[in-house]
């Protein structure tokens, strides 16, 4: 849209946009979509595993299950420990347990060789705790980590999300309210809001027929008996 806006300030003409939605979600592939139409090979699942800089531990780790409705509600933290400085930063928030200080795992290379070792360590460590105090305990000690968040972590327990005043209620018009999703921007000169709920079906007919159709009260009327609008 901005580009078609630019050019149209430069020529003066307008023109059409031929959108469609499956190659906008194609294009997110990225470098495994090109990998295949170049290669003609179909690239292998990868893990949590960071493609751009390996490192060990990196993924996400199994914590301490919810209950929900009565059931069991498995939890998970991502962690990842990224370079040399990382790990010692690790090992000082679980306690310095002996094997932080293994030589063999001091260096990022140590790690990665002996990669499943590791994650076997610091998942034997998050299981029986919750990934939420999992993930505050790391960051507090400069370990990259977050929860794996779930619907209801993001609308009822999100911090940031919160503070931000991203979700917003809204009266209905039959009664009651609904809570909506928020804008993700803030403008600093004209706020932005969300006012109203959207509109109910024929909500602004008459306003409509009145402003832009020029109407009258025995227009609508007639339109009302030849069930033309509600």
């Amino acid at each position: 849209m901005l580009a078609a806006l630019w050019q149209r300030s430069i020529s003066g003409r307008g023109q059409a946009i031929d959108l469609a939605q499956y190659e906008n979600l194609v294009s997110l592939l990225g470098a495994v979509a090109l990998e295949a139409v170049n290669t003609q090979r179909v690239p292998a699942p990868i893990d949590n595993t960071s493609q751009e800089v390996p490192s060990a531990p990196h993924g996400v780790f199994r914590c301490a299950d919810d209950v929900r409705d009565g059931h069991p509600y498995p939890r998970w933290c991502a962690i990842a420990v990224l370079d040399d400085i990382h790990w010692p930063a690790l090992g000082a928030a679980l306690g310095n347990p002996p094997w932080s200080r293994d030589p063999r795992l001091q260096t990022a290379a140590g790690r990665l060789a002996l990669g499943r070792y590791v994650d076997g360590l610091v998942a034997a460590w998050t299981r029986p705790l919750p990934a939420l105090a999992v993930a505050e305990r790391l960051a507090a000690g400069g370990v990259p980590a977050a929860l794996v968040a779930d619907a209801a972590d993001l609308c009822d327990r999100d911090p940031q999300l919160a503070a931000r005043r991203f979700w917003v209620r809204l009266p209905l018009p039959e009664g009651g309210g609904v809570v909506v999703d928020g804008l993700p921007f803030v403008r600093s000169a004209t706020p932005a809001a969300i006012p109203r709920p959207a509109s109910l079906p024929g909500e602004h007919t008459t306003a409509i027929l009145r402003s832009l159709a020029g109407a009258s009260d025995a227009d609508l009327a007639a339109l009302r008996a030849a069930g033309t609008i509600d």
